[in-house]
């Protein structure tokens, strides 16, 4: 195991170095906050001003950015302005070739202008302001004004970035067309009929992110920058024609996570009427049943209670096990009550002969934590301290209740009471559950990458994994004839348990009282049978005797609360 643990280690450590490698190129400054506000004028223009927050890991000399301004816009103006982020005003920045402190260059490259930024740049924040006026930002198609520009074209990697598009005037959204490239990192809303906010999320150094939008050709009634209008259809035809493509592909993964989630609710559906029915046949088949008595089983009563379908969890199978024991007289058991909680339970061990796997198991275990005290604190067994002052279970705790659910199953599964199938018919159960799960997942990324939501689909998802849950809880395993005979015999006496009529003949003939009583509590009767065993009682059984404190505890939530320190 410390093998094992030594090489992931390894294995983590190499991971951490690589990435840490990779991301060398940018690891001297990051981007901490990227904003963009972009002001349409009547004439198409745009001014733009990016408001960025470099978080510098190192010194450095020069910061490096990019603006674009298209095949056919001219930057007319353009301001840079630098400060601390503790500092109160900007210090404007000048255009030079000089390279001096508090200059920057700036050079045409295509549709794109590349900008270097020049200071000595300690560790910590610094805010840059550019400030840019670009000339035919839009370009007038006659029909349509088209805007076809990059933006976020800065070298370093960022997470999250505003940009505000505003208008001179109201948009009728219903005339507009917006291309987004990527758009599976780009969330848009109309703040007002004049303004349009996208925060896009997560882009790679460089990347930028593609915006088209084409509005009527009167929108811009000033915008001088005219082109073809042959080259203005083209353009608005291909965007019409992506348009299209992209509905056509939402449409295409909508109907497959619909029929996909159908799929798995018919398979669903089929294998649960399938074990219904089979269930179904073999019980009509039982007519007749012989008279077992519960305090009589060959079994251990933690072994009958799971056959009897009842689901207990592994804290409350070891409580089981223990209060058995104490009704047979194996043990003694002493309750520490402190309100409506058990602080503690001391245990005596008495006898450690005639035991069940499950109990040989358990008496070991506190035998060997008992040593040679007469008596043993189950706090101090069940729990440990950690570091932080809280109750935690011991390791070996955990162990003996995985230990003793192990036994009991092995024993049920050994009796030959229940089909061969039945570990067969839960295997394609869990199966089926994980292939929903794993479905549910393809669906949840095929409406995140193609932008589209189907309630259905999780309605479908929902109520086929239920169906499976229901399956594997009330129907699953399915039992043999002699398992249906077995069963309604053991039933009748379990209904007899919670029938006030009926408690008086059952404590005056029971063999073992404790066993009918620990039955009774289990299925949350045992106040009214504890109430009988006075009424009728000839002996008065040891877990009756020893658990009077606790009686009126559901059986299911009786465990040793680990919110207090050993100490206290």
């Amino acid at each position: 195991m410390k093998k094992w643990h030594k090489y992931l280690s390894i294995v983590l450590m190499l991971v951490v170095c690589i990435t840490l490698m990779a991301d060398k190129v940018h690891a001297d400054t990051t981007i901490r906050d990227y904003q963009i506000t972009v002001n349409f004028t009547e004439a198409g223009n745009m001014e733009s001003e990016e408001l960025i927050t470099y978080q510098v890991h190192d010194e450095v000399q020069s910061l490096k950015h990019r603006l674009m301004i298209g095949n056919q816009g001219d930057l007319e103006s353009l301001n840079v302005a630098m400060k601390s982020a503790d500092a109160n005003d900007y210090f404007p920045f000048a255009a030079s070739s000089s390279q001096d402190v508090g200059t920057y260059t700036l050079q045409e490259d295509g549709p794109y202008v590349n900008l270097e930024l020049f200071n000595h740049l300690t560790k910590g924040q610094h805010e840059v302001n550019y400030q840019a006026n670009v000339k035919g930002a839009w370009i007038n198609y006659g029909k349509w004004q088209i805007l076809d520009l990059s933006f976020i074209n800065a070298p370093f990697s960022t997470r999250q970035t505003s940009i505000s598009f505003k208008f001179p005037k109201a948009v009728d959204r219903q005339q507009m067309k917006l291309v987004i490239a990527d758009n599976d990192r780009v969330e848009a809303n109309w703040v007002s009929d004049q303004e349009l906010r996208l925060t896009v999320n997560q882009l790679s150094p460089d990347k930028g992110i593609g915006i088209q939008m084409v509005l009527p050709g009167n929108f811009f009634p000033d915008n001088s920058r005219v082109g073809p209008e042959s080259q203005g259809q083209e353009l608005v035809r291909a965007i019409e024609e992506n348009e299209q493509a992209r509905l056509a592909e939402q449409r295409r993964y909508s109907y497959f996570s619909l029929a996909l989630a159908g799929l798995i609710f018919l398979l669903s559906l089929v294998f649960v009427a399938y074990l219904i029915y089979r269930k179904s046949q073999i019980n009509q088949g039982v007519s007749s049943y012989p008279y077992l008595a519960i305090d009589r089983s060959e079994w251990s009563p933690l072994t009958l209670a799971k056959f009897m379908g009842h689901h207990i969890s592994k804290t409350s199978q070891f409580y089981f096990v223990l209060f058995a024991l104490a009704g047979r007289g194996k043990l003694r058991l002493n309750f520490d009550k402190v309100g409506k909680r058990i602080q503690d339970i001391q245990v005596q061990l008495l006898d450690r002969s005639q035991l069940s796997p499950e109990e040989e198991k358990l008496t070991t275990a506190l035998a060997v934590a008992a040593d040679s005290s007469a008596s043993l604190s189950l706090r101090e067994w069940q729990y440990e301290e950690s570091s932080k002052g809280r109750l935690k279970e011991r390791k070996a705790f955990k162990q003996l209740k995985n230990q003793i659910d192990q036994i009991t199953n092995k024993s049920l599964r050994q009796s030959g009471l229940f089909l061969k199938q039945s570990q067969l018919f839960n295997l394609l159960a869990n199966l089926l559950i994980f292939l929903a799960l794993l479905a549910l997942l393809v669906c949840l990324y095929w409406q995140y990458q193609y932008h589209f939501s189907n309630l259905w689909v999780y309605i479908l998802f929902v109520l086929a994994i239920i169906t499976l849950l229901f399956a594997a809880k009330l129907v699953l395993p399915i039992r043999r004839e002699n398992g249906v005979k077995v069963y309604k015999a053991y039933r009748s006496q379990i209904k007899a348990l919670k029938d006030p009529d009926k408690m008086g003949d059952m404590v005056n003939s029971a063999y073992q009282l404790d066993y009918l009583y620990l039955y009774a509590w289990l299925e949350g009767k045992q106040v009214e049978f504890a109430q009988a065993i006075d009424r009728y009682g000839h002996q008065k059984a040891p877990l009756y005797q020893q658990s009077q404190a606790i009686k009126s505890f559901p059986f299911r939530k009786i465990q040793l609360s680990p919110n207090q320190t050993k100490n206290s």
